[in-house]
């Protein structure tokens, strides 16, 4: 996506891209345009690119699992947070998102599999009812899952699906992220500079 990249990208750039849809495709069912993948320092800093959608207004995001960075960078942000409760199992109360998805809530971000406690969180419908209430993005943390299982992105219908690179043999301090042609345009510049200043 031309927003999140400088005018002139840094060489080899492209085919590195290419390379990652190619290996996602093949292996991992991630059937996407290169223009799709956005590489970057890691997990944490893709967060805070799409952090950047939810309007400064928004009274909450609403996140569906335990990754710390979310709350923090919501906080950073200056906008709420609420997390899905879990039972004595690790379970995720899905009721809860019935009661408390709305047209406030900007984000929904969960993982497949909960590094914690190995649980499979059942996306589909999770995402079934995100988009039954609300209009939020819906963010796939696949960093335990994406390893293991074969992603279908477009049969999930998950707007970003991001993941580590080191544990699917990359080197150390690289993050991925997969992210729907309209969602990526939605996000803002995140940094200027270079080229991209004409």
């Amino acid at each position: 996506n031309e927003k999140l990249m400088c005018h002139s990208e840094p060489q080899g750039m492209p085919a590195l891209r290419e390379s990652i849809s190619a290996y996602l495709a093949k292996y991992k069912q991630i059937k996407t345009s290169p223009d799709n993948i956005v590489i970057s320092s890691g997990m944490e800093y893709l967060y805070q690119i799409i952090i950047r959608l939810i309007d400064k207004n928004a009274v909450f995001g609403l996140e569906a699992v335990g990754y710390d960075i979310i709350p923090a960078l919501l906080e950073m942000n200056s906008l709420a947070y609420v997390d899905v409760p879990i039972d004595e199992n690790g379970i995720l109360q899905l009721d809860f998102l019935d009661k408390n998805l709305s047209e406030k809530t900007k984000i929904v971000s969960v993982n497949q599999v909960s590094n914690a406690l190995g649980v499979i969180n059942p996306i589909q419908e999770i995402i079934s009812k995100v988009r039954k209430n609300t209009n939020a993005y819906i963010i796939i943390d696949g960093a335990q899952s994406a390893p293991h299982f074969k992603i279908d992105v477009q049969a999930m219908d998950c707007d970003f699906f991001v993941f580590s690179g080191h544990k699917m043999y990359a080197p150390m301090g690289t993050g991925i992220l997969y992210g729907k042609e309209e969602a990526l345009r939605a996000i803002q510049p995140f940094h200027g500079g270079g080229e991209m200043i004409a």
